[in-house]
């Protein structure tokens, strides 16, 4: 069949349906290539086939940089999110992301009508959390990188609940003791080690308790901010004499 809207010309037309701008710009590219003019050294420099090759040169650094852009829009492979299971079509109804952040939504404004010392509060606050988190793997699931997840908030502290310190559990426990109490501690095991002689298994023992209690003491001084009380050191063996 050589008539017809497609034959009325010399030559046959190159179709090509492209379904991506990096095989739409690679086609052009090819095309391109082969329609090179060819370039005449030995002819003056306003020759028009070399006029014409160096047009042709510009349009093909131009369609090098629709190729670079395309490159560059396409995605890549190292960037995509975390690899999950696809969704099985015939298994379950596989809801998209929306309906996650749609369920979210509805958590975090029942969250904001309540004050955050109500109980219910914290019930709200968990069941968004595990509504996030599902929204997170469906998201991986199926690749979607423009739906925005919301954040969950916190519970925020005011001037009536500070941050919490070292001290607060210690000095409201009526078994507190005061730093003086571990060094007392320490000093007498390590009264008692002088005793021994340092070559037998007593001391050895007695050693393990003293820094045992050497680390009590300073984690006690730790938690009651205590930097100028001198905690002593705990005596190692010497190598074995000959």
């Amino acid at each position: 069949m050589t008539h017809g809207p497609n034959h009325d010309f010399a030559g046959l037309i190159p179709l090509a349906l492209h379904h991506t701008p990096l095989q739409q710009a690679l086609a052009n590219l090819e095309a391109h290539q082969s329609a090179r003019p060819e370039y005449l050294p030995r002819a003056p420099y306003d020759h028009p086939q070399n006029e014409a090759w160096r047009r042709w040169a510009r349009e093909r650094q131009d369609l090098l940089d629709q190729l670079t852009i395309a490159k560059a829009c396409n995605g890549s492979h190292i960037h995509a999110p975390k690899k999950a299971h696809p969704i099985n079509p015939g298994h379950v109804q596989g809801y998209p992301v929306q309906h996650f952040v749609d369920r979210l939504n509805a958590f975090l404004l029942r969250m904001a009508a309540l004050p955050e010392t109500d109980p219910e509060w914290y019930h709200l606050r968990n069941q968004a959390c595990s509504c996030r988190h599902a929204a997170m793997k469906r998201a991986r699931e199926l690749r979607d990188r423009t739906t925005i997840i919301p954040e969950i908030p916190r519970k925020r502290r005011g001037p009536s609940r500070p941050m919490p310190t070292p001290t607060l559990n210690m000095k409201r426990n009526a078994a507190f003791k005061p730093l003086s109490h571990f060094i007392d501690k320490l000093q007498g095991i390590l009264d008692e080690m002088a005793s021994l002689d340092v070559w037998t298994n007593e001391w050895e023992g007695l050693r393990d308790r003293a820094c045992a209690a050497r680390s009590a003491a300073k984690r006690r001084a730790y938690e009651v901010g205590d930097t100028t009380t001198h905690i002593p050191e705990v005596p190692r063996r010497g190598p074995r004499p000959k």
